[in-house]
């Protein structure tokens, strides 16, 4: 996500290439990091929402839910998704490709 790159996080130097290369690209680059990250406790859930339209139009979707499930990130919209929904896709999927 953007807040990586836009304001120097630490992540960045330490997150393999395949990462940084999708971030040039995501449709959040530009956006107030702060979108992305409110706290998930707070009233109202438009800024969810407004995060969840830019991801839905970003060319880089698949790659950021992919670099959040990979990392863990237990914050923040990525992908799309918020970290209830990463888990539960996560489960989904993983539970689709476990022998059954």
């Amino acid at each position: 996500m953007s807040r990586h790159l836009a304001h120097g996080d630490p992540l960045t130097a330490q997150s393999p290439p395949r990462h940084a290369s999708w971030q040039l690209n995501a449709g959040c680059r530009d956006s107030d990091p702060n979108l992305f990250f409110e706290a998930f406790d707070c009233e109202g859930q438009a800024w969810e929402q407004a995060a969840k339209a830019i991801c839905s139009s970003c060319t880089v979707r698949r790659a950021c839910l992919d670099y959040a499930l990979d990392a863990s990130e237990t914050s923040g919209i990525w992908g799309g998704l918020n970290p209830l929904e990463r888990r539960q896709y996560k489960w989904f999927h993983s539970s689709r490709s476990s022998p059954g």
